[in-house]
């Protein structure tokens, strides 16, 4: 007699595309699947608390950015937690127990500033990747399938430029040059990264160093975002666009 391998035995992939060496990936299991007795059909599905999206065949971005800052904040527990260090690019899971959901959150190595989107990865035996609303399916007949997909990521870029006197005689070539008691207009572009829209700290700090000889004016300091410019009231500290708003 031979006993034929059950559903469980069966080993499914996640993977992770696009991350930095170095990177922690936490991953979060938010859903398991349910079998029967004989473990030829899943039933349905163990969720943690906090975790049902509103269509589960067609969970947003803002539902999975929503769950994996409650998960990090412990407002919600997730089933199970794997974290690990990713050793080159591309980050592997291999799922041992079964059909679930997982949300992977991603963070950069210290001496990075690359800023990930969380991720929503599902191991199941029939459906796209993050279609959710199977319930009950056979597992005998079906191929578990794993996960694959490219983690989005951006990053804030800073650029600094002078505008002084063009001085194209020196042995570096053109470059912007000035004398003792010349203004000089320095214009600093800051990148801000592609934050989810509900994440919960979208805060970017950029700052500069001036070299020793300069005197900053402040009274000329001027904030662009998008087309709209603050300028700074000496008065208050505080920077205004024309209508009075400040940031």
């Amino acid at each position: 007699n031979v006993n034929a391998a059950s559903p469980l035995d069966k080993t499914a992939t996640i993977t992770i595309e696009n991350v930095e060496n170095g990177s922690t990936v936490k991953l979060y299991k938010i859903w398991k699947a349910n079998y029967n007795a004989s473990g030829d059909s899943i039933t349905g599905w163990e969720k943690a608390e906090g975790t049902n999206f509103a269509d589960n065949s067609k969970p947003t971005a803002e539902e999975i950015t929503t769950m994996a800052a409650g998960l990090q904040a412990g407002t919600i527990t997730a089933l199970d937690t794997k974290e690990s260090t990713v050793s080159g690019t591309t980050y592997t899971y291999d799922v041992t127990d079964g059909a679930g959901a997982y949300i992977a959150v991603i963070t950069s190595p210290n001496n990075s500033d690359t800023v990930y989107n969380p991720i929503l990865l599902s191991v199941k035996y029939a459906g796209t990747s993050t279609d959710l609303s199977d319930a009950t399916i056979n597992t005998t007949s079906n191929y578990l399938y794993g996960a694959k997909t490219v983690a989005k990521s951006s990053k804030p870029e800073v650029k600094k430029e002078a505008e002084g006197t063009t001085d194209e005689s020196g042995t570096e070539g053109t470059h912007e040059t000035g004398g003792v008691g010349d203004v000089i207009k320095y214009t600093v572009d800051v990148t801000i990264p592609v934050y989810p829209s509900n994440a919960k700290n979208k805060t970017l700090y950029a700052a500069d160093n001036l070299s020793e000889g300069l005197t900053f004016k402040y009274e000329t300091l001027k904030v662009k975002v998008g087309e709209k410019t603050y300028s700074i009231d000496t008065d208050t500290n505080k920077l205004k666009d024309t209508d009075g708003e400040v940031i």
